[in-house]
């Protein structure tokens, strides 16, 4: 005997399945106590809403229902169990028999994206036509494999204890222009999050091997917007066509070039400073400084790079786009 608890405490004594994302099917155990309201599959089909709570559990807002019982909301509490590109996946508990659980995980299509306060949201796919999006209301950050990780904290319903959940998105960063930065979700290049940021700093040090930039979080039920100091790490490195690209490692030691083009100007004192832009050609309105010691390890590259420059500012004192 299958019971799902509902917010007024009332339990459901049945199953449901996630037959679309704003339709659901009621198999309750005794179907005598629901005559001429199911189908011939013996199942009762609800339509609805999806949203997440504040405590990251999944509520079904009934919109459509040829009976009451099943009240205005059902709340199915549980966690969510992974989110990649183009999914989401929510399981949670429900008694069986007394004593015992079992476990049931529903799964959603979509896409992800940021919403205009940079948060995580999760569009569903909705046969009505119609736009339901789920909200990760938190704040999220990245581990150091440079993976968006969003952490929640979530009672035990047994222990009532709190634990921390995460959930891991898997892809790369891409820099497209100076308002905003892209992480593509492993496995589709099309869906992306896209958040505005801004820049730490105008001029980056290739010696120090990093790219810095922030992003503000807005918080749902907080009067202000959590800034989070995003940090790539890597090596930079100048290309054969003397593009500049930024070598960032990702999990299982795999790595991934953020490419940039460049204009570039020498500098007697510091060395070469390049303006970069990105590879659609918009100024992204930062620059890097590469030093002697970097340039020395470029070998061939730099001397051909070197002499292009020397030739360029004997002939009309400017800079030498690439």
């Amino acid at each position: 005997m299958a019971k799902l608890e509902l917010t007024d405490s009332i339990l459901l004594e049945g199953e449901f399945e996630l037959l679309s994302d704003a339709q659901l099917a009621f198999q309750p155990d005794d179907p005598s106590d629901y005559q001429g309201l199911l189908n011939q599959e013996h199942k009762l089909i609800v339509f609805g809403e999806w949203e997440i709570d504040p405590q990251h559990d999944l509520r079904f807002r009934v919109q459509e229902s040829l009976t009451e019982r099943l009240g205005k909301e059902l709340v199915f509490k549980g966690e969510f169990l992974k989110a990649e590109a183009g999914e989401l996946d929510f399981t949670y508990r429900y008694r069986i028999k007394e004593g015992k659980e079992a476990i049931r995980t529903f799964r959603f299509f979509g896409k992800w994206e940021a919403d205009k306060n940079n948060r995580l949201t999760f569009v569903l796919n909705n046969s009505k036509g119609s736009t339901q999006t789920l909200t990760l209301n938190g704040a999220w950050k990245i581990n150091k494999r440079h993976e968006i990780v969003y952490s929640y904290r979530k009672q035990e319903l047994k222990t009532k204890t709190k634990k921390t959940k995460r959930l891991v998105f898997r892809g790369k960063w891409i820099i497209t222009n100076n308002r905003s930065v892209s992480y593509v979700l492993e496995g589709n290049s099309v869906q992306a999050f896209r958040f505005r940021l801004t820049f730490e700093t105008p001029i980056i040090l290739a010696n120090q091997n990093e790219i810095r930039f922030q992003i503000g979080v807005e918080v749902t039920g907080r009067r202000y917007s959590k800034v989070r100091d995003i940090v790539l790490f890597g090596k930079w490195k100048l290309k054969r066509d003397f593009s500049l690209a930024f070598e960032v490692t990702y999990r299982n030691a795999v790595w991934y070039e953020i490419s940039f083009d460049a204009k570039y100007k020498i500098n007697d004192q510091a060395g070469i400073e390049a303006t970069l832009f990105a590879r659609n050609g918009e100024d992204l309105g930062l620059a890097i400084t590469l030093s002697r010691s970097f340039l020395d390890q470029e070998g061939e590259v730099f001397l051909s790079l070197e002499k292009s420059l020397e030739e360029t500012r004997l002939e009309v004192g400017a800079s030498l786009r690439f």
